[in-house]
């Protein structure tokens, strides 16, 4: 319904309550009366001049006005649209923040002038709360108006609601904080893993592309930088350096990782951490301390499930590989029979090469005329 149309509605509305009016007047006072009948003929021919007075003058240009008024509607609701769209919420935030803060400050603005610092010969104001300039102060808050000025004890009464709502509001405003950190973190971190993919992609056979996993690393000490106790940074992070051979640090990074997984007894990231340091050993020709550090991650790897068991078998495989470098070829072939049974157990590429790697190990094993065992066995 446009507004011309709303305006006709209205005037026929107002003839029929005015005519009803009259009729009842004709009623009351009689037909017969000349001056009754009079009245409303000139009442009626007075509302004829002025209903062809609004077609002439009102009516036609308001069909011309109508469009314009549409298209004006329609121009600010666009403009609420896109002033009010989500993705425009940090915007409207910020304004808000803006002139919240410009209040605030007008109001401590009052509160300097009731305080003075206190030194030997000077002590605070007492008592502060009958100060001409707080009652300002929370009268610029909104607590209170010109004509009426603020009462203190209701004054007080709503300064310990509004600590209650503001503490409240504090503690909202953390969390959501920290899950914007916590938002923040995770595209690092996925990033990272593009980069990461990337690096494998392109990577000559024997290892990364440097470029590529130097970008991801960035990504990884990004996300810590965020929250240094984040295992998942963590352990990402120490992959890079161990890619990039950069030993000492990745040991430092599964250091912190180990560490803040000391309390959990069952733990896939702190599994994860003591492989990635018997990875470092058996690069530094030390095999028996990476057997320990392999040992200790099956001791803490939890039940996995499904394509999560291929973490289990890269560690049986990863301790056959160690076992075989210290002569225990009876227990090398047990890992690696494990490691062999869980590959088939699991439909993925990756747990497809695993099963062939290791038949072929198992196959080489099978060729050696004995089968010595290690003394520490």
């Amino acid at each position: 319904m446009d507004q011309s149309e709303t305006s006709v509605r209205g005037a026929l509305l107002l003839f029929v309550i005015i005519c009803a009016a009259l009729f009842a007047v004709w009623i009351v006072i009689g037909p017969g009366d000349q001056w009754a009948t009079a009245v409303i003929e000139q009442v009626r021919l007075s509302l004829q001049i002025a209903t062809d007075w609004y077609q002439k003058t009102v009516d036609g240009p308001s069909k011309l006005i109508a469009p314009a008024i549409t298209i004006a509607s329609g121009s600010y609701a666009i403009y609420k649209g896109y002033k009010y769209a989500e993705s425009r919420l940090h915007y409207r935030l910020n304004d808000f923040l803006a002139r919240e803060e410009q209040r605030l400050a007008d109001a401590r603005k009052q509160l300097r002038l009731i305080i003075e610092r206190p030194n030997v010969n000077r002590k605070f104001r007492e008592p502060i709360f009958l100060e001409k300039p707080l009652k300002n102060a929370v009268r610029e808050l909104g607590w209170g108006s010109y004509f009426l000025g603020p009462q203190l004890g209701y004054v007080s009464f709503q300064l310990d609601t509004s600590i209650t709502q503001l503490e409240r509001r504090v503690k909202l405003s953390e969390d959501h904080h920290r899950h914007l950190e916590r938002q923040l973190a995770t595209a690092h971190l996925l990033k990272g893993a593009m980069h990461v993919a990337e690096a494998s992609r392109t990577g000559m056979s024997n290892g990364y592309s440097r470029p590529h996993v130097t970008s991801a690393l960035g990504h990884f000490q990004s996300a810590l930088a965020v929250d240094e106790k984040d295992c998942e940074a963590l352990e990402y992070a120490a992959h890079a350096h161990i890619c990039l051979k950069q030993d000492g640090e990745a040991k430092d990074r599964l250091g912190a990782l180990l560490e803040l997984t000391s309390g959990q007894p069952k733990s896939l990231a702190r599994a994860r951490a003591f492989r990635y340091m018997a990875d470092i050993e058996a690069a530094h020709d030390r095999p028996r301390i990476a057997r320990s550090n392999l040992r200790a991650a099956l001791k803490v790897l939890p039940n996995l499930h499904f394509e999560d068991r291929i973490e289990e078998a890269e560690i049986h495989e990863a301790l056959g590989d160690r076992q075989i470098t210290l002569h225990a070829h009876i227990q090398a072939q047990s890992h690696w029979e494990i490691a062999k049974a869980l590959y088939e157990e699991i439909d993925m590429p990756t747990a497809r090469d695993g099963r062939a790697r290791v038949a072929a190990k198992l196959a080489a094993l099978d060729k050696l005329p004995d089968k010595d065992t290690d003394e520490d066995e």
